[in-house]
Formats: C-alpha cells, sequence, structure tokens
C-alpha cells in the first residue's frame, strides 16, 4: 500500500482539515470543560471505538501490541488532550513529545479510517454535551488530527501493517 498525501486526503471531502483553532481557542476550551469534561469526551469516545467495526480492530491490535489495556488507551488520550489543550503536563512527563504520526505509523490509516475516527469523537461531543462554539474548535481540531495520521491510501487497512 502507497502513502496518502494531504491531497488524497482532501479528496475524500470529509474532514474538514485545513481549519485550524482559532487564537486563543485552547484556552477556551479548556475553562469551558475543564480536564474532568476532556475526560468525558475521551471516555464517551471509547465507548463507541471498542465497539467499532473500523477503529475497535485498530485499538485491539495496538492494545495487543503493547500488552496494554483499554483504561490505558482512555487514559493516555485524555492526558494527551489535556496536555494540548494548555492543562497538566502528565502526558508529556509520562511519554515525552506526542508525536502522532510516528506512534500511529504501524496501523494501516487509510482516509476512512480517520473519517470513522473524527466521527466518532464527534458523536462523543454530543453525548458529552460539549457546547456548540468548543464543538465547532475541537471538530476542527479532531479533523486535522485524524488526516494528519492518514499513512495508507484508501483501502481496506484498519489493522497493523508492521511491514509496510
Amino acid at each position: 500500500m502507497g502513502s496518502a498525501t494531504g491531497s488524497e486526503v482532501g479528496h475524500a471531502g470529509r474532514l474538514d482539515y485545513d481549519r485550524p483553532m482559532t487564537p486563543g481557542a485552547e484556552v477556551r476550551i479548556l475553562h469551558e470543560l475543564g480536564e474532568d469534561g476532556l475526560r468525558r469526551l475521551v471516555s464517551s469516545f471509547f465507548c463507541r471505538a471498542r465497539t467499532d467495526d473500523v477503529l475497535g480492530p485498530v485499538y485491539r491490535a495496538s492494545l495487543d501490541a503493547t500488552g496494554e489495556d483499554w483504561p490505558d488507551a482512555e487514559r493516555r488520550l485524555a492526558q494527551f488532550l489535556i496536555f494540548r489543550m494548555g492543562g497538566s503536563r502528565e502526558y508529556i512527563e509520562q511519554r515525552g513529545h506526542p508525536r502522532l504520526r510516528a506512534r500511529h505509523m504501524g496501523f494501516a490509516i487509510d482516509a476512512g479510517g480517520a473519517e470513522r475516527w473524527a466521527l466518532r469523537m464527534r458523536e462523543a461531543m454530543a453525548e458529552a454535551g460539549v457546547p456548540d462554539p468548543i464543538r465547532g474548535e475541537l471538530g476542527g481540531f479532531f479533523d486535522q488530527t485524524a488526516a494528519w495520521m492518514v499513512n495508507r491510501a484508501d483501502g481496506p487497512g484498519g489493522g497493523p501493517d508492521r511491514g509496510a
């Protein structure tokens, strides 16, 4: 499988990966939701990801490879979002620089998988009661992040692809 470029992701037309957060959005998001609100958002996301036919197998493969479990993955994502929005530095202290793309390179992520991840995040924001203005900012951030993780052209993808 070849690598997908940003333009290939853009052809899908579903992710708004070209919309950066407005200046100061991180501060507003953390102030509005707080660290507990971000944890609730992540918990809602993982309730969906566990049973999702695209995301579930990718997460299970990752957890199998690392010997970790679902609560570990949930805690890591929450710590990352809290750090990214200007909160606790626990993520950096435990894991170092996020290196998101490098950390996800071992898994075949195509545009469809990225879109599914962003969709589940949008659903989680709705369930967690994230207010509309914050939902818009976070939605753009999630779309950008998901698009950045794409490392394969559209196709079946979705599991470990260690040989690429």
